[in-house]
Parts: C-alpha cells; structure tokens; sequence
C-alpha cells in the first residue's frame, strides 16, 4: 500500500511539471560561446561574446550610431570596422546582432487532461499543453576581420584584450541606457 501512494504521488508530480521546449535564460554579465569554424553559416562559424538587454532593441542600435559615428543598415544588425588598439595595425570588424527568445515548454497536465473546446470552461491559451513563458533579448557581438579571422577564438592573441573591451562597451552601453531612460521619462 505505501509503495502504491509512493507512486501516486510521483505520477501526480510529474503530471504538474512542465518540460522545456526551448532553453532559454538570462545572462547574468556574458558567456562566450565558442564557434565552430567547418560550420556552413557565419552565424555559428565565429565565436560570439553574448549578453541579456533588458531594452528595446533600437535604444541599442541608437548607442552604436553614436559610438561608432556609422548608420545601421538593419534594425538587429550594426556592423563597423575599427582600429580598437592603438599599439596594434589591425582594423577589426565588429558585427552585433540583436535577437529575441522566448521561452516555450510542454505542460503536462494540458498535455493529458481530455479537454475539448465544446466545453464551457475551454480556454485556448491556458489549456493548449504548448505554453509560452517569458522573453529575452540578446545582443551577440562577434569580432573577425576582412580574411575571416576569428579574434574571440581560444587560440587567438587578441582574446583577452577584446573581452577587455566588449565589457567595457557594455559597461558603456549601460550608462548610456540609463541615460536615455531618465532624459525621456520612463
């Protein structure tokens, strides 16, 4: 009898879970994610220095125009080329891409329960076992120059003073952000 509730409880357990379709998070400061340089796609062929923005994409893409005195050809897209050291002769080229998640999972308990939506208390958002949770909004930043060289590789020289930089671009960006909220009220 005991083993029975035991496994009741379990099963009631695992009814109530949800099971994550879509993995996403908040980045705390940043991650780096490794590229794979066979990939056919540039997206995944360079590595990517990626961080959370809480803020609308734009209010972004405004503080890159004015960092970098460069127009933006795309609205989740700024791409420019710099000399960021002045010791070194090397034009990098930074290309920032602005990107949204949002998190997805499977509810269990939809998943199983036998509604339909000839019943009265139906509700198609709150029963449908696929439901949507909250969204994140990434900036991923990925520095190469004209050959394809990628300067956040492991094995790059550069690495260590670009990671230097990009933080204290982000630092740079948050300033700026506050900034703006408080010129404009919100």
């Amino acid at each position: 009898m005991k083993n029975n509730n035991t496994i009741l409880i379990i099963f009631l357990v695992f009814l109530q879970a949800c099971i994550p379709l879509n993995n996403v998070h908040e980045i705390r400061n940043y991650e780096i994610k490794e590229g794979k340089p066979k990939a056919r796609k540039d997206s995944k062929r360079y590595t990517k220095f990626i961080y959370t923005n809480n803020s609308p994409h734009q209010i972004v893409i405004r503080f890159l125009k004015e960092k970098y005195h460069e127009q933006a050809y795309n609205a989740r897209v700024f791409s420019t080329n710099q000399k960021l050291f002045l010791d070194e002769n090397i034009e990098f080229n930074l290309r920032f891409v602005l990107y949204s998640k949002q998190q997805r999972y499977l509810d269990l308990y939809n998943l199983f329960r036998n509604k339909s939506s000839d019943d009265y208390y139906y509700n198609k958002e709150l029963d449908d076992p696929y439901q949507e949770g909250k969204t994140f909004r990434y900036v991923a930043v990925t520095i190469t120059d004209g050959d394809g060289v990628d300067y956040l590789a492991m094995n790059s020289p550069f690495r260590d003073r670009l990671i230097l930089y990009l933080k204290k671009l982000k630092r740079e960006y948050e300033v700026y952000k506050s900034n703006y909220y408080f010129l404009n009220g919100k």
